[in-house]
């Protein structure tokens, strides 16, 4: 599939005219368009490496391996790279994998959940792909709000973000049950995710937006409809699902060159 690409300044340039009726705003997802890998993922092996699971965790980490893959590695370690390849294959849904993941960050003090947060947000944070950074900063100095949605952790994405110097206006994610000093590993609302997405937009006044920025095929449910859908990086299931769209562009990657002094 052939699409064009805009620089960071030619996107720029294709909002100068933007049609009636689109908020002005930026909806983004997070991993995968805002930094390379994926923040839930990192967290969840972490969280497994260290053998740093609720027992209520550790029984629903390897039910979920048995009843999704029909066989479950004796260590969490293991279960966890399991399901993370299993999502990969197309037999674990993505849904599932989110919650699971969710839950397994919890059931912790809030001290002990914000170090591993920062400990993973430092980490993405030398991982940021620079020319969404780029557009990010420059729409919000035009007036646009930035709008972050995502299928990780809320907490964890802000954390990231923050550890990176990047200001946003809204992130909504998963958000877990917390008091002033635990964390637990119940979700207080279901993770925004394919529809949910645009269901978080909205409720903020941020939908239909005028830029959308995703990566995967999962997101094409609320770029195709942003006025600019922005393909970051995009994965094969999301040109497929995007091709039909008349204003799609993928974005830059190629660096600027700074001049010579």
């Amino acid at each position: 599939m052939n699409v064009r690409t805009l620089s960071v300044t030619g996107a720029l340039d294709a909002l100068r005219d933007l049609p009636a009726g689109f908020a002005r705003a930026v909806a983004t997802d997070a991993d995968g368009t805002l930094w390379e890998g994926d923040v839930g993922d990192a967290l969840f092996r972490l969280v497994t490496t260290r053998d740093a699971l609720s027992e209520a965790s550790r029984e629903a980490l390897a039910w979920s391996c048995a009843a999704w893959l029909g066989e479950s590695p004796k260590s969490p370690t293991a279960q966890a790279e399991a399901v993370i390849a299993g999502h990969a294959a197309g037999r674990v849904d993505i849904r599932d994998l989110c919650d699971l993941e969710a839950a397994c960050a919890g059931d912790r003090p809030r001290a002990e959940f914000d170090a591993l947060l920062g400990e993973v947000a430092a980490e993405f944070a030398m991982r940021m792909r620079d020319e969404s950074v780029r557009l990010l900063v420059a729409l919000r100095a035009e007036g646009f709000a930035v709008h972050v949605v995502s299928g990780s952790l809320g907490d964890l994405v802000r954390a990231t973000l923050q550890a990176a110097g990047v200001t946003v206006d809204r992130v909504s994610g998963g958000e877990l049950a917390a008091g002033e000093d635990a964390v637990s590993s119940r979700l207080v609302a279901p993770i925004p995710l394919h529809g949910g997405k645009v269901d978080a937009l909205r409720a903020a006044g941020h939908w239909p937006a005028a830029v959308g920025m995703g990566d995967g095929g999962w997101d094409a449910t609320f770029l195709r409809g942003c006025a600019l859908p922005l393909l970051v990086h995009p994965k094969p299931t999301l040109l497929d699902a995007m091709k039909d769209h008349p204003l799609v562009a993928r974005l830059s990657d190629i660096p600027i060159i700074s001049a010579a002094t």
